[in-house]
């Protein structure tokens, strides 16, 4: 049985209001990107699509308008994801009877947080100070950390989503990585600690399938549509000192100033490069004493990051992690130690085609 997970339908609505039209679009996409990461508080992405209805008009297809994304697979439930258009770029004439173009798209969350403020002080667990915030903005599921901080802040007519902004940056005492991110099950509130001490619940492998022989195929039919297959790696950085230095990882003093008395004031994360300043405040009215350790923590993530390819898993989501095993010819101990092991999924690029589902996968640890 394939174990293929594939698109199974698109839906484009002109408006979420009772008078809405609809387009079953899922015959006229030609391209479906979706990109999911850590650092981003939503989902968001693009379709490329074909259009010989003239639907750009007759929907219309504008700002007002909704995506509705299904996914299926033999081996996983279903899964449905709804997103705001937020524009229509590259309209272009594709043949006699089609043009093409594409659609931008994101969480709806992303627009609706524009038509909330809240002016509210906030004193308690950052887990419910994030949900009362999102709240105002989402039904969606979340999936919350079970660390019980003391956090403290004052919300001064600002969006929901610069509340656990600045929450993450300044409002708890002694929790530094705490993040908020979307994936495929909904919303997520964790720290980085927690997601580096889970179990591995996913397994990446290298294989050779350049040199697969024929008979291996015809006995295993979906030997080149398994999920955990690599079909290539890179990794962008490794080690670089002065970009290390410039952000701070090697370990920086964040330095304020406060405008209002003139007194500077330094909070070291490493002693032993204090000397190592990157972060320059105009004042010191904030908790930045843990400020330069979450810098310091997400750009570790960030640069020791490894790109992987793989057939796509919609089950595999941003915050798992993941059992990686990098073989090689070789077999050569030193060529898999580093690229081998348990890694976070810190970014995951979704690429659904005509020719099938791929997944881009950043890995880091």
């Amino acid at each position: 049985m394939s174990n293929v997970s594939y698109l199974k339908k698109l839906t484009i609505m002109s408006s979420k209001n009772k008078n809405n039209k609809l387009w079953d679009a899922t015959d006229n996409v030609e391209y479906v990107f979706i990109n999911e990461s850590l650092f981003n508080f939503h989902l968001l992405g693009y379709i490329s699509i074909t259009d010989g209805g003239n639907w750009l008009e007759k929907l219309p297809i504008n700002t007002n308008s909704y995506i509705v994304l299904d996914f299926s697979s033999k081996d996983r439930n279903d899964v449905s994801l709804t997103f705001r258009v937020t524009g229509v770029t590259n309209v272009s004439k594709k043949d006699i009877s089609n043009k093409r173009y594409n659609i931008q798209f994101v969480s709806p969350e992303a627009v609706d947080n524009f038509n909330v403020r809240i002016s509210k002080g906030y004193a308690g667990p950052s887990t419910a100070i994030v949900t009362n915030a999102l709240s105002r903005i989402t039904s969606k599921n979340i999936l919350l950390s079970k660390t019980q901080d003391d956090a403290k802040l004052l919300a001064a007519n600002m969006h929901p989503y610069k509340v656990i902004d600045l929450l993450n940056l300044y409002g708890s005492k002694n929790c530094y990585d705490f993040i908020l991110w979307e994936n495929f099950r909904g919303l997520n509130y964790h720290r980085i600690t927690e997601l580096l001490n889970r179990p591995a619940t996913a397994e990446l492998y290298e294989k050779d399938l350049d040199n697969v022989s024929e008979s291996e195929v015809i006995k295993n039919p979906d030997y080149m549509e398994d999920k955990t297959c690599i079909f290539k790696y890179y990794q962008e950085n490794q080690d670089n000192l002065i970009e290390c230095l410039r952000e701070g990882e090697i370990g920086n003093s964040t330095y304020t100033y406060n405008s209002l008395n003139g007194m500077p004031y330094n909070y070291n994360v490493n002693e032993s490069n204090k000397e190592n300043i990157v972060y320059h405040f105009n004042e010191d009215t904030l908790n930045y004493q843990n400020y330069g350790s979450r810098h310091k923590m997400l750009n570790d993530l960030i640069t020791r990051e490894i790109l992987v390819t793989a057939n796509g898993d919609y089950n595999r989501c941003t915050g798992d992690m993941c059992f990686v095993k990098m073989a090689g010819r070789s077999q050569d101990a030193e060529y898999t130690s580093s690229l081998s092991g348990n890694f976070l999924i810190i970014r995951i690029q979704h690429e659904f085609t005509l020719a099938g589902y791929k997944q881009t996968i950043g890995l880091s640890r």
